[in-house]
């Protein structure tokens, strides 16, 4: 049985990270489970025994991978999120790592963008996702000229 790992997220606002799983889930073609706070779902391992963690945003371990198990975003006292990813999914299914990772990058650019179209100073301006020979991801404001 694979072990639970909770992992520290930078996501803290509710609509924003429902709205990233749920774009994310579209653009890589699989359903989200998306769960009202305080009626979170149970987990479940790679053979379908179900876990004690519970989550409010739920990726299913049909989408993840054939011997994944499910991924989920569960809300902390603190009001920030922690993802709970599976030990073997974190360290060994590139498919769980593509979907956390859109996740966290989507999560962001519309945080970024809530920003941008607040402010004054970049009005009219778009934020572009962008990728560096290097791998990492850049969120770029570009100005309409």
């Amino acid at each position: 049985m694979s072990e639970y790992l909770p992992v520290e997220t930078s996501s803290a606002e509710e609509k924003l990270l429902r709205e990233a799983i749920e774009t994310v889930a579209q653009e890589l073609g699989f359903q989200a489970e998306i769960h009202e706070q305080g009626r979170e779902s149970h987990l479940h391992g790679y053979v379908g025994d179900q876990r004690q963690q519970t989550a409010q945003f739920i990726v299913r371990r049909r989408h993840v991978g054939a011997v994944s198990n499910d991924i989920g975003w569960t809300r902390q006292e603190d009001g920030s999120y922690k993802l709970l990813i599976s030990r073997y999914d974190q360290r060994s299914c590139a498919n769980a790592r593509q979907i956390t990772e859109h996740v966290d990058i989507e999560y962001k650019r519309r945080l970024v963008e809530r920003q941008v179209k607040r402010s004054v100073r970049f009005r009219g301006a778009k934020v572009q996702t962008t990728r560096t020979s290097t791998g990492a991801v850049q969120l770029q404001i570009v100005m309409r000229g």
